[in-house]
């Protein structure tokens, strides 16, 4: 199930258009030669490439036997962990189109260019953003509009990469020209994947207007109904992995809170006589960003709950950068005592919308991630008490007193 990346100068094209290849089809190869890729960015996990001439021959096999390996598709939940993003990795994705934005104008590189930022949903009920660019955004809208209304929309990326930012995001990508969207119903991986996807207990498209902002508050995503509001008690209870909303209070923030990280892939560094070392980069850096890691413990009068957020979602709460927080932290505060900007967010009743992966089920103690999260007393009101387990943020539920009572 290895690729390798193939390649040949563009005087041999009219050549390659007389081979008629077709993906999916078995072929036998002449006349080429194994290179190192010494390429600054890779189509391919290998290290080798091929190189093409005018005397390579290609000729096709007929072997129903031979496996079909077309894809390499990544789990979206291996992409909510910005600390094990590697821009350099292609590779496929698969997923039921559920939302996406209208095209618009974005600056690369001081060159404005069109995209279209779509939504999609695996067969978990996971969700990963990812943004088309140029020729593409034309490709996905007409593959879209010639699809019937009632079916149901599954779309593969094949070669794309993600990229993680400053603040926590995660972001797909299609990759230059080499990346291809593939829409037909006849690709047996689309088959597959609508086979095993739960339709009954997901809204189609069709509910959704044709062009619209995706997720763009958080109003519209408790309305959309894709991640449901439970309970902690029910959320624990779930053994569907995919994205719910939890309301609760925040009952304790561990004092490790926060984390050296590389500038360049976000991951944790060590420091190094006067500078630090990022084991992934397996380079020595001059400075270190600190972010947040926030791990907060979260009741309703049904449980508690462990959750984690990390940068992005920590500036959220807390409404200032990590470097700032520490930077106002006393000498002899070595991050044991929570500073005046976490102590004040306990009590604090807010929405939490959390991830649940395969592998977080039954006896399961950690936490788990938190996506998107809003304190504001109007949505809390009206969207807390579907789990009928909303609590003014000064009332002491048995089972918040039982916790406090146990770290005295």
């Amino acid at each position: 199930g290895q690729r390798i990346h193939g390649w040949a100068p563009g005087c041999l094209s009219k050549k390659f258009e007389d081979f008629k290849l077709l993906e999916g089809n078995v072929y036998e190869i002449k006349n080429f030669e194994l290179v190192e890729d010494k390429s600054a960015f890779k189509i391919t996990k290998s290290s080798h490439k091929f190189i093409f001439y005018k005397s390579t021959n290609m000729r096709e096999i007929v072997d129903e036997e031979y496996p079909r390996l077309m894809f390499e598709f990544k789990q979206f939940s291996e992409l909510t962990d910005p600390e094990r993003i590697d821009p350099s990795t292609p590779f496929d994705m698969i997923g039921r189109i559920v939302l996406f934005q209208n095209v618009h104008t974005k600056n690369s590189n001081g060159i404005p260019k069109r995209c279209i930022d779509i939504v999609l949903e695996d067969v978990d009920g996971c969700h990963q953003t990812c943004t088309l660019w140029e020729g593409y955004v034309d490709v996905l809208l007409s593959a879209y509009k010639q699809s019937c209304a009632a079916d149901l929309k599954v779309l593969i990326i094949q070669l794309c990469h993600a990229k993680s930012f400053d603040d926590g995001s995660v972001l797909v990508s299609n990759i230059y020209d080499a990346t291809k969207l593939i829409v037909s119903n006849d690709v047996p991986e689309i088959v597959d994947f609508k086979q095993r996807y739960n339709s009954h207990t997901r809204p189609r498209e069709s509910s959704f207007p044709y062009v619209r902002s995706f997720m763009s508050n958080i109003c519209d995503d408790l309305q959309s109904g894709i991640a449901p509001i439970l309970s902690v008690a029910e959320f624990y209870a779930s053994e569907e992995p995919k994205d719910y909303w939890i309301c609760g209070n925040i009952i304790d923030i561990w004092r490790d809170w926060y984390f050296n990280s590389c500038p360049n892939c976000v991951r944790k560094v060590e420091p190094k006589d006067e500078r630090f070392w990022c084991n992934h980069c397996q380079d020595t850096i001059p400075f270190a960003i600190i972010r947040y890691k926030l791990h907060i413990s979260v009741g309703d009068n049904t449980g508690m709950v462990r959750l984690l957020c990390w940068d992005k979602i920590g500036r959220e709460l807390v409404g200032k950068p990590c470097d700032s927080v520490v930077g106002e932290l006393i000498e002899e505060n070595d991050g044991s005592v929570l500073p005046v900007d976490l102590e004040i967010l306990i009590h604090k009743v807010l929405l939490f919308k959390v991830s649940k992966k395969k592998g977080q089920f039954g006896t399961y103690s950690g936490p788990f991630t938190v996506s998107r999260l809003t304190a504001d007393h109007i949505l809390v009101n009206r969207f807390g008490s579907l789990a009928n387990i909303f609590q003014d943020s000064h009332e002491i539920t048995p089972v918040i007193k039982d916790y406090y009572e146990a770290v005295q």
